[in-house]
């Protein structure tokens, strides 16, 4: 089968906090991905899909990856401490390295990707000593670990955030079962979980009603400029999930 694949290449800067090594590193990444899609019934439907997906990615490394603060569960406490009053993004990693962000953003961007776009590539190269890492593969053999593994029985929420379908991208537990019950009860609400979601949903229906308008760009199987979509997100309420 032959498959088109578009290349994607943004700069993100990332925060790494590792206490094991006594190191807080700020680093800037150049940030690629492949994306394809195969929607063998009607290319029609697969070219919308594929700008769906598009720009949902497109929307996480910008708007959410960018200045984020990346660390272990070991390290959360430091991260409560230091960090959790401050409007950056937090990413949690199963392990303090960039073969581990690599993988976890690749799982996540195909979690957004839904039914028939993938991703089978993800790069981060470090732009000070150029080093690459490079993830690739056309499956969900993965291996990072469960959320029992992860974030243990007190978990917030019963799946890790490269497999959530949200804007998230951090994990976190509870010391105790009080304190699971009140994270559930008082924060987890159903506006916590419409927020997590409402930017994905605006992207599909704004992609959907502006190539229903302009049939030819959807024939085309072209990608369509966020720029729009975005002035109108930007009309909505701005909120960021908090790591507490």
């Amino acid at each position: 089968m032959k498959l088109a694949r578009l290349k994607q290449e943004k700069l993100v800067d990332i925060i790494l906090v590792n206490s094991a090594d006594r190191i807080v590193s700020a680093k800037q990444y150049k940030l690629n991905y492949s994306i394809y899609t195969d929607y063998p019934k009607d290319p029609v439907q697969g070219a919308v899909e594929q700008n769906k997906a598009y720009q949902k990615i497109n929307y996480l490394i910008d708007d959410i990856l960018g200045g984020s603060i990346a660390y272990t569960l070991p390290d959360k406490d430091i991260i409560d401490k230091f960090f959790a009053d401050y409007d950056n993004n937090f990413v949690t990693l199963p392990t303090m390295s960039e073969l581990s962000l690599v993988e976890c953003l690749h799982c996540k961007f195909n979690t957004l990707c839904g039914d028939y776009t993938y991703v089978d590539s993800v790069e981060i190269i470090d732009t000070f000593n150029n080093l690459s890492v490079f993830y690739l593969t056309d499956d969900d053999d993965y291996t990072l670990p469960q959320q029992d593994k992860f974030a243990g029985e007190l978990a917030f929420f019963e799946q890790p955030w490269w497999l959530r379908y949200d804007t998230t991208t951090f994990d976190n537990f509870a010391e105790t079962q009080e304190g699971l019950d009140h994270w559930h009860k008082e924060i987890k609400t159903e506006e916590f979980d419409r927020m997590t979601v409402c930017i994905l949903h605006d992207i599909d229906d704004e992609i959907t009603r502006f190539l229903s308008n302009d049939p030819d760009d959807v024939s085309k199987g072209e990608l369509i400029s966020m720029d729009e979509i975005k002035e109108k997100i930007k009309e909505k309420e701005k909120w960021k999930p908090r790591l507490v």
